[in-house]
């Protein structure tokens, strides 16, 4: 459906067709991400559920990197050709799943059986409920980095476009070279205290704006917020999901990727309303407050999940 609907996006030029063909995309493309992270780590032991996560994320990091080039070529072709680009591989990725479908056939039973009763559980889990307020909490603040941070960087580092290109392809390349080995290495340790490291390395990404404006605290800032998204959201989805009854990580992955698509909406709005005040650095010290609140969070987490052996 998402193939379709990115087909048909220039040969549409009426407003209303398009606003019912982004819906209908943005339903599609929502629909996918819950049962595509249920189909990758349905088979999986828990202990390799971050890995696989972390793989999946360097493969997006990879694909983006590689789209990026061929939009460049075929923009400079023709503009039309991105969207059928997109459209096609789209449909190809939908018929590589199908081809496979009967090797996913009895996770996809499961989670269709139980899911109803999964919703219900969900709304008196403590510790998943908690979980998701964190996930939002840190998500206002590392999703500044779509949309205020690259702002001061330019205002008060004098950083070019250039420059914030070459930053945004550090924090690619991190993520691809050692994503899923750090991972890997730390697969064995407390995935409370990883989650919570990670946060705290988004945190100080921000603080550490406060301290200057050279380039080489700009290099640290993205070094800092590259391993936290490695160690927070990946691992936080593994936290989504673990300990979930048979069928109810369908109603987990669901919940938890609506709040962060909803962070990634309302994270500009938020950083928005505050930038202006101090000259953008009242934001930062409010995502170091929140940094600190989330910290208070993992801790209670940590206490509540300790008596059960959770790593």
């Amino acid at each position: 459906m998402s193939g379709i609907c990115l087909i048909l996006i220039p040969l549409f030029g009426q407003f209303y067709i398009l606003f019912i063909n982004l819906i209908i995309l943005g339903l599609a493309a929502g629909t996918f991400r819950p049962a595509n992270m249920l189909l990758l780590i349905s088979d999986a032991e828990p202990i390799e559920r971050a890995r696989i996560i972390g793989l999946n994320r360097v493969a997006t990091n990879i694909g983006m990197a590689f789209s990026t080039a061929v939009g460049g070529l075929l923009a400079a072709i023709n503009y039309n050709l991105i969207f059928w680009f997109d459209g096609l591989t789209s449909i190809l990725a939908a018929l590589l799943l199908i081809a496979y479908r009967n090797f996913y056939k009895d996770s996809q039973n499961i989670v269709a059986r139980k899911s109803s009763i999964a919703i219900i559980s969900l709304l008196k889990n403590k510790e998943f409920a908690i979980l998701c307020v964190l996930l939002f909490l840190i998500g206002l603040s590392f999703f500044q980095i779509r949309s205020t941070y690259p702002v001061y960087l330019a205002q008060h580092y004098f950083i070019t476009t250039k420059m914030l290109g070459y930053l945004f392809s550090l924090n690619c390349l991190i993520i691809i070279l050692f994503e899923v080995p750090l991972l890997t290495v730390l697969k064995n340790f407390n995935q409370i205290i990883i989650a919570a490291i990670g946060s705290l390395l988004i945190t100080a990404s921000m603080i550490i704006l406060l301290f200057g404006n050279y380039l080489w605290l700009a290099i640290i800032s993205c070094i800092l917020w590259s391993l936290g998204e490695i160690l927070c959201l990946s691992v936080m989805f593994v936290l989504a999901v673990k300990n979930a009854k048979i069928g109810e990580e369908g109603a987990r992955i669901s919940i938890y990727q609506t709040i962060f698509t909803a962070t990634i909406m309302l994270a500009p709005t938020f950083g928005g309303a505050i930038y202006p005040f101090y000259d953008g650095k009242l934001l930062w010290l409010s995502c170091g407050i929140i940094g600190m609140i989330v910290l208070a969070g993992y801790r209670w987490l940590y206490i509540r999940t300790s008596n059960n052996d959770i790593k």
